[in-house]
């Protein structure tokens, strides 16, 4: 969802720069255009971003980012994560994302067992982790301080092994 409203956001100020007459003006929309490719950049295609190695076509990657998309609407979470197991490098890649920024690109494109996070820890137990309040809770406590700056609350990680 976030995807189709970037791409809205960017043709709509394309349509406002095309008319607007004010030099201050055109270089605030050009701004905001500027920004929203490269957040559409980070959203588009993340799997060929985070593990280009593991060669996932193009309709893999898509249908992928459509089953999170419905899975976030369905258990009406604000955020949502796909990860895939990448046996090179004995790590989950981060493929797809819902609502999230860039920064989640840039702070957990992979996951290893050992880590101080929700899915390394579902990873490394194959059952779901599910921490009700990262600010209470004693556990993932490095994680609480990225968690606080994004507005999430509670995580749930559920692996699919198979």
């Amino acid at each position: 969802m976030r995807r189709f409203v970037v791409r809205h956001n960017i043709d709509r100020f394309e349509s406002q720069l095309a008319s607007a007459t004010d030099p201050q003006d055109r270089l605030f929309l050009q701004s905001l255009i500027d920004d929203a490719r490269h957040e559409f950049a980070g959203l588009e295609q993340l799997w060929r971003i985070s593990c280009p190695n593991l060669g996932i076509s193009s309709g893999l990657g898509k249908e992928g980012e459509e089953i999170l998309d419905h899975a976030v609407q369905t258990y009406q979470a604000d955020f949502g994560t796909l990860q895939i197991w990448n046996d090179i490098s004995s790590s989950l890649c981060l493929i797809a994302q819902t609502n999230f920024d860039n920064a989640l690109i840039e702070c957990f494109p992979e996951t290893r067992e050992g880590d101080d996070t929700v899915c390394a820890s579902a990873l490394k137990s194959k059952s779901m982790v599910s921490v009700s309040d990262l600010e209470v809770s004693d556990l993932f406590s490095s994680l609480a301080p990225w968690a606080r700056t994004v507005g999430i609350r509670s995580v749930v990680a559920s692996p699919v092994v198979g």
